[in-house]
């Protein structure tokens, strides 16, 4: 299998000079260096930190240090859910989004309740919302609706919150309530609040259904849709329907993971149980569904992790370096590794001759107590390595654990191999 254009960053001129400068490292002076980097780190006297690492292309554990402890992974476990939904559905599938009414052509107007149905589009977002109001406009030719807007949601159960989530971050966006028909993550932002990155802070919507009821009539009011009370006896209409099929699974795995959007991954851990079958389902089926195929597909041994919900919000999830490593090399080998490996946020690693390269890519992790990161990492010579670092219990900022990742990145670079041939 040919590897990803991200992995020949590295020409023979420039890791020449690399060679020159650099000490590669075989694995008894791998272990050896890791270890130093983690002793001798003043954060790993308090944190609990396990690493694992294996080398993909011979399935060789380079590493191995607490692998098989459980940690709270917090957005680490996106991985696992990102990984599940690309077997299910494939890069390619589309989630839609419908609008159904009953039309009567001649009078143009719509008899009764519109129904806007959610289908599990996590990225719909409020403009695509307005062009769909748009469409009915346009399409159906019609000026009056003798009934009123409606949202249905019972794709889903009415459970809207997820298991072990915080009561206190309730108004967060990150702790948005989940519905099939999701509006800019079912979230709204604060003209004029700034977040530390320059954009509107956003704060989660506490009745999402009520609420998108209300924009979407606003919209069609805009389009001078005269929106009235039902006739006792209406003029019979037709049945009509549109739909909105939404963003590709590539690129809302993208969004999920670049952007750590907690909102798709409990969407995709419903959809994941609607697609097997399930009717209505609540958090337990689809970690459950997800569960098994982690377990049966990817291998992933009993008592290795366990998933409670899709995004890693909740507390009682937990994994295992060893876990999620087993899961990367299982995902190189899957007819999907590519779209699963740039669903992935890139990091720079530092190669000890002054410059910086793209050689890592992986999903962190971070809450109160918590660091995690697991992904690929490439070696000077070409090689692969996947690898998991957790860090768990620590006090205040998590910039600690996040330099002796850092730390532990440029040595992984620099492994070799046994006498120092390259790698193929």
């Amino acid at each position: 299998m040919l590897l990803p254009k991200f992995f020949f960053v590295v020409t023979s001129i420039v890791l020449l000079f690399v060679q020159g400068t650099v000490v590669g490292l075989e694995q008894a002076e791998l272990t050896a260096a890791l270890d130093k980097v983690i002793d001798s780190d003043p954060t790993a006297r308090r944190t609990t930190i396990a690493l694992k690492v294996v080398d993909i292309a011979t399935g060789e554990v380079l590493y191995d240090r607490h692998g098989d402890r459980l940690f709270t992974p917090a957005s680490n476990l996106k991985i696992y859910t990102s990984a599940c939904a690309l077997d299910t559905f494939g890069p390619e599938h589309c989630f839609p989004t419908q609008v159904t009414a009953t039309v009567d052509d001649k009078t143009h107007t719509i008899h009764g309740d519109l129904t806007i149905i959610g289908g599990g589009n996590a990225m719909l977002a409020g403009t695509e919302l307005k062009a769909l109001a748009d469409r009915i406009v346009d399409q159906w030719k019609v000026h009056t609706l003798q009934g009123k807007v409606v949202v249905d949601n019972t794709r889903y159960s009415n459970t809207q919150l997820g298991p072990g989530w915080m009561w206190d971050d309730q108004s967060h966006y990150f702790n948005m309530r989940v519905t099939p028909l999701m509006v800019d993550f079912n979230t709204m932002a604060i003209l004029g609040s700034l977040e530390k990155d320059g954009r509107n802070k956003r704060v989660a919507i506490g009745d999402p259904q009520t609420h998108f009821a209300i924009i979407f009539s606003a919209m069609l009011r805009a389009r001078n849709i005269k929106i009235e009370s039902p006739q006792a006896n209406p003029s019979i209409g037709t049945v009509q329907s549109l739909a909105h099929n939404g963003t590709k699974l590539a690129e809302t795995l993208r969004h999920f993971n670049h952007e750590s959007e907690n909102a798709v991954g409990e969407v995709l851990l419903h959809e994941i149980a609607v697609a097997n079958g399930i009717k209505r389902p609540a958090w337990p089926d689809g970690a459950k569904l997800i569960t098994t195929w982690l377990h049966d597909a990817a291998g992933l041994e009993q008592g290795s992790f366990k998933l409670v919900d899709g995004s890693g919000l909740s507390r009682y999830n937990l994994i295992s370096a060893a876990s999620s490593v087993k899961l990367l090399a299982f995902m190189r080998r899957h007819k999907h590794y590519p779209t699963f490996f740039h669903a992935l946020p890139t990091y720079e690693v530092g190669t000890g001759t002054g410059k910086t390269q793209e050689l890592v890519r992986a999903k962190s992790g971070g809450m109160s107590g918590v660091s995690t990161i697991s992904g690929y990492a490439q070696t000077l010579d070409g090689r692969q390595l996947a690898f998991s670092l957790l860090g768990n219990g620590f006090i205040g900022s998590s910039k600690p654990v996040r330099d002796l990742r850092g730390k532990v990145w440029r040595v992984l670079v620099r492994y070799q191999g046994a006498s120092g041939k390259t790698a193929e």
